[in-house]
């Protein structure tokens, strides 16, 4: 009987106020976290899972682009930033707006994507040096501590904003506005063959 109440009750709770509860639980070593641990260190574990998540999400998306190029003869798609997106999107989804990219998982100014500009070779550097082209990367700083970026063989890899402030590469202006520079012009060469238009 009390179980099953537990359970009722559990499954009306979304995650959030589980993960409230749990915590304040006494002895919670057994979530990983020692007592007397700092609300600082706590914030840079949930902020370290956000990251995981975000890579969550970047793999799901490579997933969908694999299927889009299973379905066109190993083609990427031809779209421009968000527009590169947005056929994996719409192959996927059968909601009457799919043509709007702020409706996809991935959509508004949330990601940069593969953008060639004027360069005609970059588009074809896709299948034979994929590990060196980066085709989807954070277009808001929505993590404090790190940019993340996916290249062409799924791979994603992370910067850090520390780092990049340090040698300069960025300014805390920068940071602070929000959003990050991509494009030919941007200062992290990572994030040149992307854009968020």
């Amino acid at each position: 009987m009390r179980s099953s109440r537990l359970r009722t009750w559990l499954l009306r709770m979304s995650l959030g106020p589980v993960l409230l509860v749990l915590f304040l639980i006494p002895g919670g070593q057994w979530l990983g976290f020692r007592s007397g641990e700092s609300s600082r260190d706590l914030g840079s574990r949930f902020e370290r899972a956000r990251v995981t998540a975000e890579m969550s999400r970047l793999r799901d998306l490579y997933q969908w682009l694999n299927v889009y190029k299973t379905n066109h003869r190993d083609a990427w798609p031809e779209g421009r930033g968000q527009g590169f997106l947005l056929p994996a999107w719409q192959e996927r989804c059968q909601d009457p707006l799919r043509d709007d990219p702020a409706r996809s998982p991935w959509g508004g100014n949330r990601y940069a994507a593969f953008d060639p500009g004027d360069d005609t070779d970059l588009p074809r550097l896709l299948n034979r040096a994929p590990g060196q082209i980066t085709i989807v990367a954070n277009a808001t700083f929505a993590h404090r501590d790190t940019l993340l970026y996916m290249t062409a063989d799924g791979d994603i890899h992370e910067l850090s904003v520390a780092e990049l402030l340090e040698k300069g590469i960025l300014t805390q202006d920068v940071v602070d506005s929000g959003v990050v520079p991509v494009g030919p012009g941007s200062p992290i060469r990572q994030l040149r063959t992307v854009s968020a238009r």
